[in-house]
C-alpha cells in the first residue's frame, strides 16, 4: 500500500514538479550490446556500420536473440530501450553513458560466431560495434551532446585491458569527440588518447564542467598488456590529471560533474563470493588509488557536485569520504544488460540551472520472462526519487539521510532492497522474500553505501553483528 500511495502521489505532482525544474539529463550504463546474438555476425562483420540497423532489424531472432535474465543485450532489447528513452526524454539537454558498451566475453562471442581468430578483423568488429551503439543513441537525440565514460569491457584488447594511446582510443576519438560537442577543443584528443578522460563545459549549466575520469585504470583487475609500456602507471597519471583539472575548475570558480565507470569502495559481489575478513576483501579499486582520490577530493572540497558511475548494474549510491566526513556521493542507475538478474533500466535526472540535481526517475523493463518468448519488451517508470524517498534534491545531505534510514527504518530498507535490482525481487534468490536477507549480506550492502575507504569498509563489513 505504501508503494502504491507513493506512486499515486508522484503521478499527481510529476507535472508540476517538472514545470518547476530546469534541464532533463538522460543517464545510461552497462549496455553490453551483443550483436552476435543476431545469428548474422559474418554479415555484420562484412557490412559497413551504416547497414547494421537494417540487417539486425530484418534478422529472425533465435533463442539467443530475445532478452532474458543472465544474458547480455541483444538487438531486440537495445532497440526497445532506445524507444523507451526517447519516450521518457524526447529532448534531454544531454546524455551521459557511463561505460561498457560491449558484451561480456566479446572476443569469445565473435570467434564462436565467425570462426575468425584474426586480431585485426576482431578489432574492426569492436570499433564497428562501439560506433553502432553510440550512433544509435545519438540518432534519437539529434544535436544533443553525448558524454561517454569508458568501461572495463570497452577495449579491443580484453576486459580491463585498455591500452593507453592504443588502437581502440584512436579509432573512437573522432566519434566520441564529435558527439561530446568538442570538435574544436585542442585538449580533448591528448586526454582521450591517453585514456585518462576529458574535461568539457557542461551545456546549459553555467559554471559547471563535465569530467570523465577513467577509473578502469584504478581497478585491481587492470592490466596494460596490449600497450607499449611507454606510459607510467596510467592510474597514477589519471589521478594527477584529475587534480590538475579540479585545480583549474577552482581557479575559474567552477563546479564539476564527474563521470566514471567503476565506482570506488567495496565490491560486494566479490566480497560475498571470495572475500575473507578482515584483510582479504577485494575492493573495486586498488587501495592506494582510493586513498589518493579521497585526498584529491579533500583538497578540492565542494568542487565535485556529483559522481555518476556504472559497473555494478544495480540502482545504488555510495557516500564518498572517510574519518566520519563525507566529501561527496556516487549515483548509478540499473544497467540495460540484465546479465546479473536485475531488470534493465535507465535514469532520467531533473537538474536546476545552478547544477543541483532535483530529482531522478528510474525506468525499468520488467517483463523479461515473457519477452524471452517473443513478447515486446515493456518499459515503465518504476519510481521518482523524491516521491519514494522524500528528498527534494539529490545532494549530499539527502544521501546521508537515506543511508541512515536504510540502516534504521525497516520500511525504507525494504523499499531500497526492492529498487536495488530494479524491481526484480526474484534476483535476490530468497525463498522467504527480502525480509529474510541474511544479516551479513545486508551489512555488506550497507557498508558499501557508507564507506569507500578500504580500511573503513573492512571494519564495517567484518564487525560482529549485534545479537
Amino acid at each position: 500500500m505504501r508503494r502504491l500511495a507513493i506512486l499515486l502521489c508522484f503521478l499527481l505532482f510529476a507535472g508540476s514538479a517538472h514545470a518547476q525544474s530546469g534541464l532533463r539529463v538522460l543517464a545510461l550504463t552497462d549496455i553490453h550490446f551483443d550483436p552476435t546474438a543476431s545469428g548474422i555476425t559474418p554479415a555484420l562483420a562484412a557490412a559497413p556500420v551504416e547497414e547494421w540497423a537494417a540487417l539486425l532489424q530484418s534478422a529472425k531472432p533465435g533463442a539467443s536473440g530475445y532478452p532474458r535474465y543472465g544474458r547480455d543485450t541483444p538487438w531486440s532489447l537495445l532497440h526497445s530501450a532506445l524507444d523507451a528513452v526517447q519516450t521518457a526524454a524526447p529532448s534531454p539537454a544531454f546524455v551521459i553513458v557511463t561505460g561498457d558498451l560491449l558484451a561480456h566475453g566479446f572476443r569469445w562471442h565473435f570467434q564462436r560466431a565467425t570462426g575468425d581468430a584474426d586480431r585485426a578483423h576482431y578489432t574492426a568488429f569492436v570499433l564497428k560495434t562501439t560506433t553502432f551503439v553510440l550512433q544509435r543513441i545519438s540518432a534519437r537525440f539529434p544535436g544533443r551532446p553525448l558524454f561517454l565514460a569508458l568501461g572495463n569491457d570497452d577495449s579491443d584488447c580484453g576486459d580491463y585491458r585498455l591500452a593507453p594511446s592504443g588502437v581502440f582510443l584512436h579509432g573512437t576519438l573522432p566519434l566520441v569527440q564529435s558527439l561530446a560537442g568538442a570538435a574544436g577543443d585542442p585538449a580533448f584528443a591528448p586526454a582521450w588518447l591517453s585514456g585518462e578522460g576529458y574535461d568539457l563545459p557542461l551545456p546549459g549549466i553555467a559554471g559547471h564542467r563535465v569530467i570523465f575520469l577513467n577509473s578502469v585504470y584504478f581497478s585491481r583487475n587492470y592490466e596494460d598488456v596490449c600497450g607499449t609500456g611507454a606510459v607510467r602507471d596510467p592510474g597514477a597519471a589519471a589521478l594527477d590529471w584529475l587534480e590538475a583539472r579540479l585545480a583549474a575548475a577552482d581557479a575559474a570558480g567552477e563546479h564539476a560533474w564527474l563521470l566514471m565507470h567503476v565506482p570506488p569502495g567495496g565490491d560486494v559481489y566479490e566480497d560475498r563470493m571470495a572475500g575473507h575478513c578482515p584483510n582479504q576483501l577485494p575492493p573495486m579499486w586498488k587501495p592506494a588509488f582510493t586513498r589518493q582520490f579521497l585526498d584529491i577530493m579533500a583538497r578540492h572540497p565542494g568542487t565535485i557536485r556529483a559522481i555518476f558511475a556504472g559497473h555494478t548494474h544495480m540502482d545504488e549510491f555510495r557516500l564518498v569520504g572517510r574519518g566520519g566526513r563525507n566529501l561527496g556521493f556516487v549515483v548509478t542507475v540499473p544497467a540495460i544488460s540484465p546479465i546479473y538478474g536485475q531488470n534493465p533500466g535507465f535514469g532520467l535526472y531533473e537538474v536546476a540551472a545552478d547544477g543541483a540535481l532535483l530529482d531522478r526517475q528510474t525506468w525499468i523493463a520488467d517483463n523479461l520472462p515473457r519477452a524471452a518468448s517473443g513478447e515486446p519488451v515493456a518499459w515503465r517508470q518504476e519510481y521518482g526519487f523524491d516521491a519514494l524517498w522524500g528528498a527534494p534534491k539529490l545532494d549530499l545531505p539527502a544521501m546521508e539521510r537515506l543511508s541512515a534510514q536504510i540502516r534504521e527504518d525497516a520500511r525504507v530498507r525494504d523499499d531500497w532492497l526492492s529498487v536495488f535490482r530494479a524491481g526484480n525481487l526474484a534476483a535476490w534468490n530468497l525463498k522467504g522474500g527480502i525480509d529474510t536477507l541474511p544479516a551479513a549480506r545486508l551489512r555488506a550492502h550497507e557498508c558499501a553505501i557508507r564507506f569507500v575507504d578500504p580500511d573503513e569498509y573492512a571494519r564495517c563489513y567484518c564487525e560482529t553483528p549485534a545479537p
